[in-house]
């Protein structure tokens, strides 16, 4: 998959717009304000916990999505390879005729996949934050499956971010709680392992710099803990 081109376009006010998608977009917007193309490819969505995917991962942790070590690419692949280009969409300037809050909104929330893409991005900044202070990957590795197995937040719960929680829905019922905990809990093991292959060359190689410098970044101005907690 290639990254889409982005342009700018001259009008009333500063548009990004895909060349790949801006034929499509501009059948559908009636005042030609554009999405740039970084939306999840996994729709639609088999089946659902909350609002968000249950889609099946290649992985070896268990869990509720379904487990194919044979899939080309699953949602952790396609974070990871959007990363670097989603983690700056809040220095965008889109425009529209509502508030940009609830336009940016509507843009990256265009499917169930599409929040457990923006899940995985604000995941990758906790890793990268903790992988800060480790110096090798056997260290690295300790730290990321300590925190992808304990206590975290999940949508619903009073301490997980204000504006997430307005976008994601919370569990029906406890049934369901122990679905979407469990669920977030195997995607977050399975991205922790991926990014170590992507963030040090060798067991005892340094951290790459070119990861680590977006770990005191915000994804949405969102963090899923607050900033100087590691």
């Amino acid at each position: 998959m290639n990254i889409p081109t982005f342009v700018f376009k001259k009008t009333s006010s500063t548009q990004i717009v895909s060349k790949r998608h801006a034929t499509s977009w501009k059948r559908q917007q009636p005042h030609s304000y554009f999405s740039p193309g970084y939306h999840s490819e996994f729709v639609p969505a088999p089946n659902t916990v909350g609002n968000m995917a249950l889609l099946p991962l290649r992985t070896k942790f268990r869990g509720p999505a379904p487990m194919n070590m044979d899939l080309e690419k699953d949602i952790i692949d396609e974070a990871l390879y959007l990363f670097k280009s989603l983690i700056f969409f809040r220095q965008y300037e889109l425009k529209c005729y509502v508030s940009q809050w609830i336009f940016i909104s509507l843009l990256l929330f265009q499917s169930e996949a599409d929040r457990v893409l923006v899940y995985l991005i604000l995941y990758i900044l906790e890793c990268l934050r903790k992988l800060q202070k480790c110096p090798n990957r056997t260290i690295g590795a300790k730290e990321l499956a300590a925190m992808a197995i304990s206590r975290f937040d999940i949508p619903g719960d009073p301490d997980f971010p204000r504006e997430l929680n307005n976008m994601y829905a919370k569990p029906r019922n406890s049934t369901e709680m122990e679905i979407m905990r469990g669920y977030l809990t195997q995607l977050r093991q399975e991205l922790g392992v991926r990014l170590l292959e992507r963030v040090y060359c060798d067991d005892n190689s340094p951290p790459s710099k070119w990861w680590l410098c977006f770990g005191k970044r915000r994804f949405m101005d969102q963090t899923l803990t607050p900033l100087g907690v590691f």
